[in-house]
Parts: C-alpha cells; structure tokens; sequence
C-alpha cells in the first residue's frame, strides 16, 4: 500500500499537470478571441466614425459689391465674407433665433466620447457652459469658404437632424444677407441651396 501511494501521487501530479497545461491552453485561446473581437471592433468603430452620419446641406452664394469705387472681389474679399457667415456670434445667434440651446438636441455624441464620459474621462470633468457645447457642435459641422468659381461663397452643414440642418443653413444666410443690406458695401444673394 505504501508502495502503490506514492504512484498515485505521481499519477495525480501528471494528471494535475495535463490539467493545468489544458487550463492554460484554454486560457490563452480565450484571450486571444477577446483581442481579437477588441481589434475587429475598434477597427469597424473607426470605419463607421470615418462614414459621414446625418445629411449635408449646400449653399452657394454670389457675392457684389455694391460701391463703384470698390468694386473687385478677390480672394482675400471672399476669405473674409466666409469667416463673417462662420464667426461664432453668428452661429450662436442663429441657433437661438431657431430656439436651439442644447447641443445633445443636435446629435448624440461620438461612441467613444459616450464611453470616456461614462468612466469619468473625457470632457465629463470639464466645465463648459451650455452654449459654448452648442458653438462647439455646430462649428464642428458648419463651414464657408470661397467656391473658387468666380465670386461665390460654398456653405456645407453636417447635421444628423435634416430638418435642423436646413433651417440652420436657411437662418445663417438670412442673418448674413441682412446684415450686408443694411451695413451697405456688399451685395449678396443665394444662387442654389
């Protein structure tokens, strides 16, 4: 009996050694699949945030001006009507003018944003005012700039709203073109859009 103990023993070591290898053959297998799925994952989230979500809409206005002494529209000219239908205060006046103040009412924020703010990273700790996340999201979306065909100013807006995006195209102008009609110099109008 003492003499058959210790083969046990032995034969309970190598079947506890065929175990452990097996565990950890299945371990390493596991871990594997979870780097991979991690990797198919990150890799898909980065073709889909790549994809453009919502609508784009466009604009193109034509742009005069209206004294007799200045009457050449260069580049520079256009550069600086594209930063005035741009600027900050007249992103925010329209969107108030439309009764917008919440930036999440416009699109819900990029997945891996969703996931930083969740565990407390991210912009979560920042303290930014209310407006200036709505700014900061239609600025990311909204953009002017000289066509490069004659004397006209292309205007594109990102939105995941349709609606919104149109409205907010429609408002931006609007404020631009009053404002060159009665500060007087510049002659603008909407030629598509």
């Amino acid at each position: 009996v003492d003499y058959e103990y210790p083969e046990r023993e032995v034969g309970g070591e190598a079947g506890g050694g065929a175990r452990q290898a097996a565990f950890q053959s299945v371990l390493r297998r596991k871990a594997l699949m979870i780097v991979l799925a991690a990797s198919v994952a990150v890799a898909t989230h980065g073709l889909l945030s790549a994809l453009p979500s919502g609508v784009e809409v466009h604009a193109r206005l034509a742009v005069d001006r209206t004294g007799a002494t200045e009457s050449v529209i260069d580049a520079e000219f256009l550069a600086s009507q594209a930063k005035l239908i741009t600027s900050r205060d007249a992103l925010r006046r329209a969107a108030a003018e439309l009764g917008v103040t919440d930036a999440d009412t416009l699109s819900s924020p990029p997945l891996h944003q969703r996931i930083l703010a969740a565990v407390g990273m991210g912009d979560a700790g920042k303290l930014v005012s209310p407006e200036e996340k709505l700014t900061d999201a239609l600025a990311a979306g909204f953009s002017a700039a000289p066509s490069g065909f004659g004397r006209s100013i292309d205007i594109r807006f990102l939105s995941e709203n349709p609606d919104f995006a149109i409205r907010f195209v429609d408002r931006v102008i609007g404020d631009y073109l009053l404002l060159q009609s009665t500060s007087g110099g510049v002659g603008a109008r909407l030629v598509s859009g």
